[in-house]
C-alpha cells in the first residue's frame, strides 16, 4: 500500500486495504475515501491497535460499496477488541453484501441486529449446519428489518423480522 492513502480523496477504486503491524498503516486513513466504488476487502483488522480508528474509517458514508469484506487473521488474539471493531465499523445502509472473516468475537456473540441494510437478503451459515450452531453458537437473538424465511435457523431462540418475532 502507498502512503497516506488517505489523501487520495477522490480515489474510486480500492480493492484491497491491507493493515499490519510492520506498515503502520491506519484503518482511519479509509475516512476521507467517500467516492469508493464497488467492493472493498480490508484484511488484517486483527492488527487494529486503537479500537475507536475503526470508527474513524467512516464506513457509513462509503454510499458506492456494493460489496465490504472485513477479514481478521487466523488466530483469535483478543475477542472483546474484535467486538468492539465489528461494532465500529457501521457499513451504510445500500451495501448488498457483507462478508465477515476470521472474526474471533463469534464465539460469545449473543445478539445480532442487521438494521436498515434493504439491499441484504440472504443468511450464509457458515462453519456448520443449519440448526447446529454452525458459525454463531451463542448466538440468543437475531434481529432484521425485512428478508428470507429466518425461522429455519432453528438454534436461535429469538429471531426478529421488521419488528415482528417468528
Amino acid at each position: 500500500m502507498p502512503p497516506n492513502m488517505g489523501k487520495l480523496k477522490d480515489l474510486q477504486l480500492l480493492t484491497d486495504f491491507i493493515l499490519d503491524k510492520q506498515s503502520g498503516y491506519n484503518i482511519a486513513e479509509l475516512k476521507e475515501l467517500q467516492n469508493l466504488h464497488g467492493t472493498l476487502r480490508i484484511s488484517g483488522l486483527h492488527n487494529i491497535v486503537h479500537v475507536e480508528n475503526a470508527l474513524e474509517a467512516n464506513m457509513r458514508d462509503k454510499k458506492y460499496l456494493n460489496e465490504l469484506v472485513l477479514k481478521w487473521g487466523d488466530d483469535i488474539e483478543d475477542s472483546q477488541k474484535d467486538r468492539e471493531v465489528l461494532g465500529k465499523l457501521k457499513p451504510h445502509a445500500n451495501l448488498k453484501e457483507l462478508v465477515i472473516l476470521f472474526y474471533g468475537g463469534t464465539r460469545s456473540l449473543k445478539e445480532l441486529r442487521i438494521m436498515n441494510m434493504m439491499e441484504w437478503r440472504e443468511w450464509y451459515h457458515i462453519g456448520g449446519n443449519i440448526g447446529e450452531g454452525g458459525m454463531f453458537p451463542n448466538l440468543c437473538g437475531l434481529h432484521r428489518d425485512k428478508g428470507e424465511d429466518w425461522s429455519k435457523i432453528s438454534h436461535i431462540p429469538h429471531i426478529t423480522v421488521d419488528g415482528y418475532d417468528i
